[in-house]
């Protein structure tokens, strides 16, 4: 199925894609890289494929180079992680992804308090 077949993955790939989150259960810091769509046992779902990013310069996130296979764009194995974003059981979205990117906004908004504050 294309991405354009489904008005749910269009809308969520629009939404997500590119968004930083912060997982505060593990601490660290993830950009979602895709939106998969998927079906187990009868029910359609959607997950947020995330890899961990490293803060650059400035207020910039992104991808260390030692997550990439060397001399291309692909990642290394085992890299990605996914989050939910439908509960199967309910077809109901879900809104864990949404907040944990609230939460890196949050975090950034602090730091650039605290930084203009001192």
């Amino acid at each position: 199925m294309d991405v354009e077949d489904d008005p749910v993955l269009v809308g969520l790939v629009d939404k997500y894609v590119g968004a930083v989150l912060l997982d505060e259960k593990d601490g660290a810091t993830y950009v979602v890289r895709a939106v998969q769509c998927d079906e187990r046992g009868g029910s359609k779902y959607y997950e947020a494929t995330c890899v961990r990013v490293e803060k650059g310069e400035g207020e910039s996130w992104a991808v260390p180079l030692s997550s990439f296979v060397a001399g291309c764009e692909m990642l290394k194995g085992g890299l990605l992680v996914g989050y939910a974003l439908m509960d199967l059981l309910k077809g109901e979205l879900l809104s864990d992804v949404y907040k944990m990117i609230s939460a890196h906004s949050a975090r950034v908004t602090a730091v650039q308090e605290g930084e203009c504050g001192s």
